[in-house]
């Protein structure tokens, strides 16, 4: 089972680290070749939509949609706390997670 769902994460996640293949997404202009893509390397019958629909969005649509909308939403929470003099938040705990607690059910 894992080898059949490794080759097909790997192809998502090249797309999705790329902010040039994220950018082709989100354009009406570049999505068809986007979608070519995530058809050729991911899923062959992938469907993007990124229309709600029942209020529910492609969850690929809906994510790196959220990605490009989290700049501005960062960028107004900032103004609003410059302007009423409100102290930025603490920064969230770290985490570390061991190499070998990845593997082994507990």
């Amino acid at each position: 089972m894992l080898a059949s769902c490794y080759l097909p994460t790997i192809a998502l996640t090249r797309l999705l680290a790329s902010p040039g293949w994220k950018t082709l997404a989100l354009d009406p202009a570049g999505n068809a070749t986007f979608v070519d893509e995530v058809r050729r390397t991911v899923e062959p019958s992938y469907t993007w939509n990124p229309y709600p629909y029942w209020r529910y969005v492609e969850p690929l649509a809906r994510t790196l949609q959220r990605e490009a909308e989290e700049p501005e939403a960062e960028a107004a929470d900032a103004e609003f706390r410059r302007k009423y003099n409100i102290p930025d938040p603490p920064p969230p705990p770290s985490e570390v997670i061991e190499s070998d607690e990845l593997c082994h059910d507990h």
